[in-house]
């Protein structure tokens, strides 16, 4: 049953999507009548897909993208419940374990199936649909519906990002954690809790424009780039074959590749940052301008490309540093949707997950906690939180508490429409220095 924290959570992360661009987007109604053919029709899209050849901009790369893609079992599932000792379960699944972890730490990226419940897979496409149906239009032209903040919400998405088995696959398995107090660690093995940073709801059309390569940038990711490096999980609610576009592309290796800083440069990463954070004056607003900036990195990275036919309940876990990009919808697709009479969306759920010893970015920061008080720019998570509220939940060891939710929603009550309206002020300057720039 949504309440009244869906209302309230729409309103208030609406204006995040101004990241993306100043420029609007018209859509078409997504009613709940296409999205119940479009999940009867699930399993024909994959048995009459064909493979589209016609056009340069649809072509793809999927090769050795298999070997990326790993399967949980329902023990393996059940067991990351069971235990919050990594010991124990890498003990039991040592062989899957070591082929995860070592194509992870390589590749920067891997897929896994399995790790949600049919049950809670139902529960959030219902709960994506609410949001299309109640909120406005994606700001940029990239999306047709980009939402942040929907674990602060009593919904099927709270569940994903701070419950299901994903914070600990994520802890146990690829981050090799070990639970106990925050702050105490000792190189990549560590004490420290593992905490919900950013989460975003995300819907891609028929729109022709999309986010280039890329990391992430403040909006998404606002930590310092001298904090050890999280990690995002895609969650993908529906069925995205490759072949139809509109899902995630990514570039394996890319955290490491010799090319990166001068990618970092042509986007203004956070990577750039100095210890100080971002000034007025540094870059701003170019995370998505790869082909732009630097057309002969954009097309380098485009030989490295990966796409994955992902199926519904798919997780695609990406260390911080890797680029990806999202892909517009081939013409395969939109004839796809076209025959099926209709509106083409394909929705993911984004959730990005940091050690509780991460510390928020200094300088200009849209941060709500960091908006509502300037002195937790510089801080851990865990001093955040500790200091004033569960504005990054811890989801391991354990699960977040029952007292740790009713703090979110009071939260979302009380203090974001104070932090909203600061952002959309500080929104407004940096729109208007950018603009005075051109």
């Amino acid at each position: 049953m949504l309440n009244v924290t869906r209302g309230a959570f729409l309103a208030y992360f609406a204006s995040w999507s101004l990241f993306f661009s100043q420029s609007s987007v018209a859509s078409s109604p997504y009613s709940a009548e296409n999205q119940a053919a479009k999940a009867s029709t699930r399993m024909a899209t994959y048995a009459t897909a064909e493979k589209s050849h016609a056009c340069v901009e649809d072509a793809i790369n999927i090769a050795n993208s298999d070997a990326l893609i790993f399967r949980v079992t329902p023990e393996q599932r059940q067991m990351l419940f069971s235990t919050s000792n990594p010991e124990e379960f890498a003990l039991k699944f040592q062989d899957f374990i070591r082929h995860v972890r070592k194509a992870f730490d390589t590749e920067g990226v891997v897929v896994v199936r399995g790790l949600l419940e049919d049950d809670l897979l139902d529960r959030l496409e219902k709960d994506s649909q609410a949001i299309m149906d109640n909120s406005a239009p994606a700001i940029g032209g990239q999306f047709v519906s980009l939402n942040f903040g929907p674990a602060f919400s009593d919904t099927a998405f709270r569940e994903a990002a701070l419950s299901s088995a994903i914070p600990r696959f994520i802890a146990m398995v690829l981050l090799q954690m070990k639970g106990g107090e925050d702050g105490d660690h000792v190189g990549r093995s560590t004490s420290a809790s593992l905490h919900l940073l950013k989460d975003a709801f995300l819907a891609k059309g028929g729109e022709k424009k999309c986010c280039g390569w890329h990391v992430d940038d403040v909006g998404f990711w606002p930590t310092d780039a001298r904090s050890r490096p999280g990690v995002n999980a895609w969650i993908a609610i529906d069925d995205i074959p490759a072949e139809f576009g509109g899902g995630l592309a990514v570039s394996p290796r890319s955290h490491n590749a010799s090319w990166r800083e001068r990618a970092y440069e042509a986007i203004g990463s956070t990577r750039l940052y100095p210890e100080e954070g971002l000034a007025p004056g540094m870059p701003f607003g170019k995370t998505c301008d790869m082909e732009e900036a630097d057309p002969d990195l954009a097309k380098t990275i485009d030989g490295t490309k990966k796409v994955f036919d992902f199926r519904r309940g798919d997780v695609l876990f990406h260390t911080r540093w890797l680029f990806h990009r999202s892909m517009p919808l081939t013409s395969d697709g939109e004839e796809r949707f076209q025959r099926l009479d209709m509106e083409p969306t394909f929705k993911r759920y984004s959730i990005r997950y940091e050690y509780a010893d991460s510390r928020l970015l200094k300088g200009i920061n849209v941060e709500f906690a960091a908006l509502l008080n300037s002195e937790n720019k510089g801080r851990t998570l865990a001093e955040v939180n500790k200091a004033e509220g569960p504005f990054y939940p811890k989801c391991w060891p354990g699960a977040v508490s029952d007292n740790d939710i009713d703090r979110m929603d009071d939260l979302v009550r009380e203090k974001f429409p104070i932090a909203e309206a600061r952002r959309k002020e500080l929104f407004k300057t940096l729109m208007q220095g950018n603009t005075a720039k051109k």
